[in-house]
C-alpha cells in the first residue's frame, strides 16, 4: 500500500478487502484469510495496528455476521461519495472572454454594408431585358430599425391597384412578357387597369401582357394536378379489371373509374372515355370472331336504350305516362 493514502483511501482500501474476503468465504473459507489478508503483508507502520485488528475481526466472525457488520451498500456510498469529493479538485473549463468578445466582433451588423439600391438601369435584369426607364419617377427611403432600404417607384393607379399587395407597387420591376418564362413568383396583370407607365418610358404593344415580378412575396399560385398520361394499349391486368367493374356496376363508368381508376389502380391510366370505348371494341371483336359477348352485351343494350329514348316524341311520351 502506498505512504501517501489519506484516512478515507486508506478506509475504502480495508472496506474492499473486507467485501473481497466476504465473498470468498460464503463459497469456502480455506485459506480465503491468507489470500486476502495476509499476516506478513507489507503495510504502512502507522497503518499496520488497524489492518491486523480488521484481520482478527474476519477471522473470528462468521461470514452471515461480517455482512452484517460491513454492509455493501455502505461501502459503495463511501466509494461514490469520494470520487464526487476527488471530481471537485479538477477545475473545468472556461470559456475564454477575449475569444468570446473576438468572435462577436466579427459577427457585428454593419448598416452601411446592407444599404440595398434598386434604381441600377445599366445592368440588365436576369431575363436579358433591360427595365423601363423610370427616370421620371419617385424616389423612396424606407428606413427600417437595422438598415435603409432606397427603392424608386413608377406612378400606380391605387384606385385599381386595391387589389392587390401594396408593397408590389411601391418595390416591383416592371418587365415585358416577350421570350419570359414562367415562373412561381409572377403575377399576371392586366396593363390598362393596373399600371400606368410614365410618360418617358417606351411604350408597351397591346397585344403583350405585362407581368410584375414581386420581390416581397409569392403570388399564391395554385396547384396543377399532373395526371398521368392515360395512353397506350390495354393489358390483360387492366382488361381483366374491367370485365371484373362492369359484372358489379354495369356500365356505370364513373362507378368503376372510382372503383379501380384511383392513383395506383390498376384502370389509373384510363378515363371513363377510355373504358366506354374499350367495351365498345371488346363487344364488336367478340361478335366478329363468334364469341359470346359476356358482360360486354350491356354496352349494346345501353345503346339501344338510350337511341330508344332519344326516338321517343313528348306526344308519346304522355301517352306512355297515362
Amino acid at each position: 500500500m502506498p505512504e501517501n493514502w489519506n484516512f478515507v483511501e486508506w478506509e475504502l482500501y480495508l472496506d474492499l478487502k473486507t467485501q473481497l474476503y466476504i465473498r470468498a468465504s460464503s463459497v469456502s473459507r480455506d485459506n480465503c484469510l491468507d489470500k486476502i489478508f495476509p499476516a506478513n503483508a507489507e503495510q504502512p507502520s502507522s497503518r499496520l495496528t488497524q489492518y491486523l485488528e480488521r484481520r482478527d475481526v474476519l477471522s473470528n466472525n462468521d461470514p452471515n455476521t461480517l455482512s452484517s457488520k460491513y454492509p455493501c451498500k455502505m461501502f459503495m456510498s463511501n466509494i461514490f461519495d469520494y470520487i464526487f469529493n476527488l471530481s471537485e479538485k479538477f477545475d473545468l473549463p472556461i470559456i475564454i472572454l477575449e475569444t468570446k468578445e473576438a468572435l462577436s466582433s466579427q459577427l457585428e451588423y454593419s448598416p452601411e454594408s446592407s444599404q440595398i439600391i434598386t434604381q441600377d438601369q445599366n445592368i440588365e435584369n436576369d431575363y436579358g431585358t433591360p427595365p423601363i426607364d423610370q427616370s421620371d419617377g419617385s424616389l423612396r427611403t424606407n428606413t427600417t430599425d437595422d438598415h435603409e432600404v432606397t427603392v424608386q417607384s413608377a406612378d400606380i393607379d391605387l384606385e385599381d391597384f386595391t387589389s392587390m399587395d401594396p408593397l408590389i407597387g411601391s418595390s416591383s420591376n416592371v418587365i415585358n412578357n416577350k421570350n419570359t418564362p414562367k415562373l412561381k413568383s409572377v403575377e399576371t396583370v392586366d396593363r390598362q387597369s393596373s399600371i400606368i407607365t410614365n410618360p418617358g418610358s417606351p411604350e408597351v404593344q397591346q397585344d403583350e401582357e405585362v407581368i410584375v415580378v414581386s420581390e416581397t412575396r409569392k403570388s399564391p399560385s395554385k396547384k396543377r394536378k399532373s395526371s398521368a398520361p392515360r395512353q397506350g394499349g390495354w393489358t390483360q391486368r387492366e382488361l381483366n379489371f374491367l370485365i371484373k367493374g362492369m359484372e358489379k356496376y354495369g356500365t356505370s363508368w364513373a362507378k368503376i373509374e372510382r372503383k379501380y381508376g384511383n392513383p395506383g389502380g390498376p384502370l389509373s391510366r384510363r378515363t371513363q372515355m377510355n373504358m366506354k370505348d374499350k367495351a365498345r371494341t371488346e363487344l364488336d371483336r367478340r361478335l366478329r370472331d363468334g364469341l359470346p359477348p359476356g358482360v360486354f352485351s350491356q354496352v349494346s343494350a345501353h345503346a339501344k336504350t338510350a337511341s330508344k329514348r332519344a326516338r321517343i316524341t313528348p306526344q308519346e311520351e304522355n301517352e306512355e305516362n297515362e
